[in-house]
């Protein structure tokens, strides 16, 4: 360096009016900003000069003009050879960076990841850098998807399984897919078991359909297993086995034809020649039937009722039991022929009551019968109404032997539900055509139900009615029929069927009353009650006469 560069360099860092630092500092600048490029930062190395450019263009006062264009427009010159290439790198980054996240999206992402490389290597974003990562662990999921489907189509399923449960702990979001393989796989194991806990209580569609195919695969199984064991059972003369095994079938899967066809054909015709304890198997048939309720159990129940009688007819209260178990059974429809069944039991009935000489308890089964008839008839063949629990359709009788095992049953406004209520003896003889043994059947407490108080009003009817009709030497009770009558006139009114009998009895019984005063009573009373076309006329009638008769006299 000769005398004059050592001036010139001695000029260049002399703090004329500090000139000197500011050159010290953009020159700084200038080699951050090259630094910052040779790093891969090239937005911050474009900030940096952005900044120095808008600084160089500044106004500054004109005695440091010179002294910037001398020393200042050497330094921008160099930068703004460098900034054109740094623009590019940033222009070309967000290109491929906004190239390589739609491959990512469209699941392209080993050539996403390909390009993003090529890039970052020259300007390693850290937004790109992310990308990176997440296309990384994408592609090692597709990875592991790609594995797993591989491994399970050639059979190796401990193989897939490991693939698919990477797959869901890496991407959460992915479970539902991977749950769906494994119930795939276990469906292609016949692991039925599995597919139904996986499955249990999903909304899914697909989900629902494995559910439905896994319990009908698997009660098969079970239904072909309890089938070959009864087999095995019949044939090693098993009999009480093979129906215990029959009853533990209907419990886990149902009745279905062809095990009524074996039991029916095969294990209870068995049954009646084997000695055994009826009065056990009644209780057990009880028991299970009210822990599971339904017709087969119910039919079982029947079987050994009718056969625990049947081995001791001396016995009135299994006889009371029978009849209304038989009944609700047969109401049902779950035996072969409930007709025959009926018409069994009515034969039974009657030729057993001759051995029970006292009248009142032969009355009383033969009430009972009625009753149980009587619920038949109103609730319909097969049953359209009546009282319904535990799947089955009940009788009166039955509900009487075992309500107090039951929930408390709310009886509704029904004439079907009259049968349940205390009143049900009152109603049957009504519907006998006996009201006189009804009015002595009559409860003395008070109706507690809507059900009772239907029963109070039926049999309030049918005394009325009663009391209304003429018997030769008898004498008009019409004061006692209207009474009681007025308590169901309600019923009545809706009853054309009722209006049109109690218009009949008025029409008949006014011939017996001959005073005035008490035919005008009467008159009111029919009209009051009915307000019927008949009722209008024998009131106008009775009124028009005593009206002349008052004039004559």
């Amino acid at each position: 360096m000769n005398i004059f560069e050592h001036w010139l360099e001695a000029l260049r860092t002399a703090p004329l009016f500090g000139l000197g630092q500011k050159f010290s500092d953009d020159r700084a600048k200038l080699l951050a900003a090259e630094q910052f490029a040779a790093a891969g930062e090239f937005n911050t190395a474009l900030n940096v000069a952005r900044n120095l450019t808008l600084a160089f263009q500044a106004p500054v006062p004109f005695w440091q003009y010179p002294w910037r264009q001398w020393q200042i427009r050497p330094l921008i010159a160099r930068l703004n050879d460098r900034v054109p290439s740094w623009r590019k790198i940033v222009s070309d980054y967000y290109v491929v960076f906004r190239s390589a996240r739609s491959m990512a999206i469209a699941g392209d992402f080993a050539k996403a990841e390909s390009e993003l490389n090529s890039i970052l290597t020259v300007y390693p974003h850290p937004d790109g850098r992310d990308l990176l990562k997440e296309l990384q662990r994408l592609r090692q999921g597709q990875e592991w998807l790609k594995l797993g489907l591989a491994a399970e189509l050639s059979g190796s399923l401990e193989i897939a399984r490991y693939h698919y449960q990477n797959l869901a702990n890496e991407f959460p979001q992915l479970q539902a897919i991977c749950q769906r393989r494994s119930i795939v796989m276990a469906i292609h194991e016949r692991n039925w078991t599995a597919v139904i806990a996986s499955t249990h209580n999903s909304s899914d569609r697909l989900a629902v359909k494995y559910n439905a195919l896994a319990r009908y695969q698997q009660n098969q199984i079970q239904r072909l297993q309890l089938l070959r064991q009864i087999q095995q059972q019949l044939q090693a003369q098993q009999i009480e086995a093979a129906w215990q095994t029959s009853i533990s079938y209907i419990e886990a899967m149902g009745t279905d034809a062809f095990i009524q066809q074996i039991r029916t054909e095969y294990i209870q015709p068995q049954l009646t020649n084997v000695a055994s304890n009826w009065s056990d198997r009644y209780e057990l048939g009880k028991q299970r039937w009210q822990q599971t309720g339904g017709n087969a159990l119910l039919h079982d129940w029947a079987i050994a009722a009718y056969y625990r009688f049947g081995s001791n007819l001396d016995r009135l209260d299994w006889l009371q039991e029978l009849i209304p178990i038989w009944v609700t059974a047969s109401i049902n429809t779950n035996l072969p022929d409930p007709t025959l069944a009926t018409a069994r039991i009515r034969d039974l009935i009657s030729s057993i009551v001759d051995r029970f000489p006292d009248p009142t308890v032969k009355s009383e089964l033969q009430l009972e019968w009625q009753r149980e008839l009587m619920a038949v008839e109103w609730f319909g063949t097969p049953p359209t109404t009546g009282l319904r629990i535990r799947g089955v359709f009940i009788s009166p009788g039955f509900y009487d032997l075992f309500k107090s095992q039951m929930a408390h049953v709310q009886l509704p406004e029904k004439l079907w539900a009259m049968l349940y209520t205390p009143w049900w003896r009152s109603v049957v003889t009504c519907q006998q055509g006996n009201p006189v043994r009804a009015m002595v059947y009559k409860p003395t407490d008070p109706p507690d139900s809507v059900a009772s108080q239907l029963a109070q009003k039926f049999v309030a009817y049918h005394e009325g009615c009663y009391y209304l009709e003429c018997r030769p030497g008898g004498f008009p009770r019409w004061r006692e029929a209207f009474r009681v009558l007025e308590l169901a006139k309600v019923q009545i009114l809706q009853s054309p069927t009722w209006q049109s009998t109690i218009d009949r009895l008025c029409d008949t019984h006014q011939l017996s009353i001959w005073n005035p005063a008490d035919r005008l009573e009467f008159a009111n009373c029919w009209y009051d009650l009915l307000q019927s076309d008949s009722a209008n006329i024998f009131l106008n009638f009775v009124t028009n006469s005593t009206n002349d008769g008052s004039q004559s006299s």
